[in-house]
Formats: structure tokens, C-alpha cells, sequence
């Protein structure tokens, strides 16, 4: 029997603690059991030789003994601690004439003189002949009392294993923490342990934002694209709203950020400016507050995501393509594995439902067939984050990545069975062909490229019978749209201004979402949540992208023109046909992270030259490399 829901979260949250108070418990015992400090070593005469204006010989503390001339003993309450001595710096010329004596140079103590020659003959054979060297400075002599003594900077000694508890306040509170937190694990105080457990992550997301910002937008990338329906155990709320608002924090720790307002993040500000107004149009309620909140925190995203330099750009945008890739091919195993979805409700404490709630099915007259869902749970939700996910990926991966990864999003893609995202696709490439300002070359070989892959998905026969029942008067899909684009003027009656409002049954209950036939049209479910004005502001903003789009489409560059062929094949089948980027988070955050690309060409000019660039060095080094040389063979005889 599956345990409750409730229960997993909690053994989650407890396990998460626990795993969490072992390592500080660790970390603690050592600091506080560990290993004795060893003693200092007695110090040495040193030698000092730095490049600076003069060179330093120490000499340590010495007992009253002879002096080298006069013989004359020190008195034992007078005792030089050490002698210093200033020695000019060691220039080339300095060095040229190291050949002389070495007394001139330094005190006789440290050096001793090396063997004479037996006799001057000797030592004229020996002679060799060389340059005479240039003369060495003479060392001034410096007159009057010797120089003042410094004492060496003591070095701070680690606590010894003998030091009292009461000098050590830190490892008392870790101790005492770590002690409190096993203790509400064993009774069974779930708050008391989720607490900690809260405070310990906490700790650890602070230091993230302190030191590694950009680590906060990696992940909200890759959990955007892997499995954005997870929900933060114990807290219960999306991961992707928390990633997404995490964001806005880090960038305020990046100072290579570039604060500007481009005009994805300009109009995006307007529609969400507009939008407040209709919320505040209606009574406002906690579950209101939630669904607007939601929704404007990941809307404004663009802003934070538009302001990381190139290289962070692309490596957020990397990221997202590369959790997209790893979703796909989770999702393309669970076609095979697990039809039904039973599988997944083993992943019910990260928001996934239970039994059969994870599976999806489309029925037609030849029977029913299982859609891909995968991570994404909503398979149109799915097709619409991986058709970004392909987008992304013709312009930031090269070579074989790219190719892995397009093969296995569009594969994915048209295993979702949504016909949004295929149409969307098929958009894209037929502008790609038609309209582009590529060279006729590279047009051919996209025409080549994508009828064979037409080809490849007509010949599974789910995707087949879905494209050809689409236009049929038994297909239930399409005459729930037709339906609902006729009561849509009646549904608006007195609704015009301020719309249905944020927090609206129809959007935050499932069941009261199942049983309403939403307008399938993303401006004009706009227009039903939050009014005319705020409808009108997305379609400008829509069409703001829709022309940047068309200017990038007409480049000579592939990238370039995939990223404007796949923003307009979203803008005229996506956006018309499905609506997850005006309901759900998780699409609203993909479309601000592909403004953030399309408000900036300039910037993703520069993202493509650098990737293109790496990528060539990186081929270019490994062709550069020689074959070993074959051995030949010994002739033997």
C-alpha cells in the first residue's frame, strides 16, 4: 500500500535534516576532537634575497659570547636578540661582481672561505680568462647605534586540544543545534526538524548568492527544462517560482551585470503594470495574492536574465537546452516503460500524482494512445518547453551536441501528440526555407532535413492518426476550440474591463479547470483573466517580438535565423492554438528567457561568434593533433 502523501513529505523533510545535522555533527567533532596542533619548529638562520631596494640578513638570538675582533664579551642584560644588517639590492651588476671576495659582500660568519691555491704558479694555470668585472658599489658604512630590534609578527596558534569549553561559544551552539535537531527527529517533532532543516538550506542558498551567483540562474535553467513541475518539499510551492525568484536576488550580487531596459523588458513592465491594475479590481484574497504573485514574478524575469553578460547568457540559455534534452529522453524511456504512469507516483513527494494521475491519452477512432509526459506531467505543456528547448539549442550547441540534441526534442516533441507544438515546429521550417536570408545551399538541406523527418514521424502511427483526425468531425480537441471561441463574447459580458480576475476558480482549482472549455488562444485568455487593456498590451508585446523576429529571420547566419523562424512559428501557431504561457508558470518563465534572446540581437550576435569560435578551436585542436608514426618491424637475421 502506498503511504499518504503527507507522510512522504515529511519522511522527505526528515531525511533531508538528518543528512543535513550528520555533516554539521561531523564538522563540529573535528573541530573541536581534532588532531593536537604540533609544536612550532625552532627558527633558522634565514637568508633573505627579495627583489626590493635591499636585501635582509637575519641572524636569531644568541647567548653572550667573544666577539669576533676584540674578543670582548656582551653582558648577559645587554643581549642582541638578533642582527640586521642592510645590504644593497642585488642588481645584474651586483651579481657581475659576486665573483670577488665574499666578504665585501656579507658577514664572515655565514660563509667560510673557500681553499687557497697552494702557490701562485698554480693558481696562474688555473686562472682562466674572462672580462674583468665591472667594479661592485661599495656598502656604505653606516655610523651610530645599531638598529632598532623588530620583533618577529607572532602568528595566531590554532586552538590546543586544551582549551575550555568556555572559550569556544561556535562549536558550543553547533553542538547544541545539532544535538536539538537528532533529538526532534527521534520524539517525532516534524515542525521542530523541518525548521532546522529550513534554516541549514537557507545557509547554504546565502552562500551561494554571496559567492556564486550565476549558480542560482544555472539552476533555474536546468530545473526549468528538466522537471519544472517539482514542488519544494515541506514549503510545498513550485521550484520554478522559487528559482525564478531567487534570480532577482543573485543578480544584485553580480557586478558585471548590464542594467539596461531593452524593450521585451520595457513592454513586459507595461503588461505587468496593467495587469496589477485588474487585480486590484477585484476582492482581494489570499488565493489572488498567490496566482498574481506567481504569475508577475516569473513575467518579470526577462529583466534579470537580460542584464547577464554574453557568456552567462549563453550559459544560462545551455543549461535550459541540456535539461530539455535530459527531460526528452526521460520522457521518450516512460513511453516505452511505463505507459500507464504508474512509475511515477513513485515521485509523488515532488508534487508528481499517484497511480494513473500522471498518465495521458488521446482517443481516436483507432483507439486510444498514450501521449509523452515525462517530467512535464501535461504533455502540452511538455512539447511547448522542449519546442524553446529546440529553439535554444540551433543557436548555442554545435556539432554533435546539437545534433543529439535536435533529434531527441523533436522526437519528443511529436510523441506529445500536441499539435500546437508540431504545427509550431513545421512553421518554423517552412520559414526557415521560404523566407530566410540564408544561402540556397543550406535552404535545400533544411527542405532535405525536414521531410525526412515529416516522413519519419508520419510513419508512427499515433502521430499519424492524430495529424489526420485534426481535421475530421469526430475530433473532440477541435470542436471543444470551435465551441469555445463562440461563447467567449457572451463569457465577457460585464467582464471587459477588469476581466475574471487573478485567483479566479477556474485557474487555481483542477477540478473547476477540467470541467471549463478555456478559450484556446493565448491573447484572448489574456483578455478573459485580466480585461481588454491588459489583452491588447500582450498582443503589442507579442508583436514587438514578432518584428524583431522578421528582421532576424532575414540574417545570413543559421543561428540567428532559427531564432527568429522559431519565435514567429510560436507567435502564429503556438500562441493562436494553446495557452500554458498565460496559466501556467513554467511556460510564462520560458517565454521571458527567449524575450531575453529576442530583445537583444546584438547580444546574441556576440553569444553565437564566441560559441562559434570555441567551437572551431576545440575541432581545429583536435584535428591538429599527429598520428603516432607507425613502428616499423625489425628485420630479424
Amino acid at each position: 500500500m502506498t503511504p499518504p502523501e503527507g507522510e512522504r513529505r515529511r519522511d522527505l523533510a526528515m531525511f533531508s535534516a538528518g543528512l543535513g545535522l550528520v555533516t554539521l555533527t561531523f564538522a563540529g567533532w573535528r573541530r573541536v576532537f581534532g588532531r593536537p596542533t604540533a609544536a612550532p619548529p625552532v627558527p633558522r638562520p634565514t637568508l633573505a634575497l627579495g627583489p626590493g631596494p635591499s636585501a635582509r640578513t637575519t641572524i636569531p638570538e644568541r647567548e653572550s659570547e667573544p666577539a669576533p675582533e676584540s674578543g670582548a664579551k656582551v653582558p648577559e642584560g645587554d643581549a642582541v636578540d638578533d642582527v640586521t644588517t642592510e645590504l644593497p639590492a642585488l642588481t645584474p651588476e651586483v651579481l657581475a661582481g659576486l665573483a670577488g671576495p665574499w666578504e665585501d659582500l656579507f658577514e664572515p660568519e655565514l660563509f667560510e672561505a673557500g681553499p687557497e691555491p697552494e702557490s701562485e704558479a698554480e693558481a696562474e694555470s688555473e686562472e682562466i680568462e674572462e672580462p674583468e668585472p665591472e667594479p661592485v658599489p661599495e656598502v656604505p658604512q653606516v655610523s651610530g647605534p645599531a638598529p632598532e630590534r623588530r620583533p618577529p609578527a607572532e602568528r595566531p596558534e590554532p586552538d590546543a586540544p586544551g582549551t575550555p569549553w568556555s572559550a569556544r561559544p561556535a562549536e558550543i551552539v553547533l553542538l547544541g543545534v545539532v544535538a536539538v535537531a537528532v533529538g526532534a527527529m527521534f520524539l517525532g517533532i516534524p515542525w521542530l526538524t523541518a525548521g532546522i532543516a529550513a534554516v541549514i538550506l537557507g545557509a547554504i542558498g546565502l552562500w551561494i548568492l554571496a559567492h556564486h551567483p550565476i549558480f542560482v540562474f544555472v539552476a533555474m535553467a536546468f530545473m526549468l527544462g528538466a522537471a519544472p513541475m517539482i514542488q519544494t518539499p515541506v514549503i510545498n510551492i513550485s521550484i520554478t517560482f522559487v528559482l525564478s525568484a531567487g534570480i532577482w536576488v543573485a543578480v544584485a550580487f553580480m557586478p558585471e551585470a548590464q542594467h539596461r531596459v531593452t524593450w521585451g523588458v520595457g513592454l513586459s513592465g507595461v503588461l505587468i503594470g496593467l495587469s496589477a491594475f485588474s487585480f486590484a479590481g477585484h476582492p482581494i484574497t489570499s488565493a489572488s495574492i498567490a496566482d498574481f504573485a506567481r504569475w508577475s514574478i516569473t513575467a518579470a524575469a526577462v529583466y534579470p536574465i537580460s542584464v547577464l553578460p554574453a557568456r552567462h547568457l549563453a550559459l544560462v540559455g545551455r543549461c535550459f537546452v541540456r535539461g530539455c534534452t535530459a527531460a526528452a529522453v526521460f520522457g521518450l524511456l516512460f513511453v516505452v516503460l511505463d505507459r500507464d504512469g504508474t512509475r511515477l507516483h513513485q515521485l509523488t513527494i515532488f508534487g508528481y500524482g499517484a497511480d494513473t494521475l500522471n498518465s495521458r491519452y488521446v482517443y481516436t477512432s483507432a483507439g486510444a494512445f498514450s501521449r509523452l509526459t515525462g517530467t512535464y506531467v501535461d504533455p502540452n505543456l511538455g512539447g511547448y518547453i522542449m519546442v524553446f528547448g529546440l529553439i535554444l539549442g540551433l543557436v548555442l550547441l554545435r556539432g554533435r551536441q546539437r545534433f543529439f540534441s535536435s533529434v531527441v526534442l523533436l522526437l519528443a516533441i511529436g510523441l506529445t501528440l500536441s499539435r500546437a507544438d508540431q504545427g509550431a515546429v513545421a512553421m518554423a521550417g517552412v520559414l526557415l526555407v521560404l523566407f530566410s536570408g540564408l544561402r540556397g545551399s543550406i535552404r535545400r538541406r533544411l527542405l532535405a532535413l525536414g521531410t525526412i523527418g515529416a516522413g519519419g514521424m508520419l510513419a508512427v502511427p499515433a502521430v499519424r492518426v492524430r495529424l489526420t483526425n485534426s481535421f475530421g468531425s469526430n475530433d473532440a480537441g477541435s470542436s471543444a476550440r470551435l465551441d469555445s471561441l463562440k461563447a467567449f463574447p457572451h463569457e465577457m459580458v460585464g467582464n471587459w474591463v477588469f476581466g475574471r480576475g487573478f485567483g479566479a476558480e477556474e485557474f487555481i482549482n483542477g477540478q473547476a479547470t477540467a470541467l471549463t472549455n478555456f478559450v484556446s488562444n493565448a491573447p484572448l485568455l489574456t483578455v478573459y483573466r485580466g480585461g481588454l487593456v491588459v489583452g491588447i498590451a500582450f498582443t503589442v508585446l507579442v508583436l514587438a517580438g514578432v518584428r524583431a523576429g522578421w528582421r532576424m529571420l532575414r540574417q545570413g547566419d543559421f543561428e540567428i535565423a532559427a531564432l527568429g523562424a522559431g519565435y514567429l512559428g510560436l507567435a502564429i501557431v503556438e500562441f493562436q492554438l494553446d495557452i500554458p504561457v498565460v496559466t501556467l508558470t513554467p511556460a510564462t518563465l520560458c517565454f521571458a528567457l527567449l524575450l531575453a534572446f529576442v530583445a537583444q540581437p546584438d547580444k546574441v550576435r556576440e553569444v553565437v561568434q564566441d560559441t562559434t569560435a570555441r567551437a572551431e578551436l576545440k575541432r581545429t585542436t583536435r584535428d591538429a593533433v599527429p598520428a603516432p608514426e607507425p613502428v616499423e618491424e625489425m628485420s630479424r637475421g
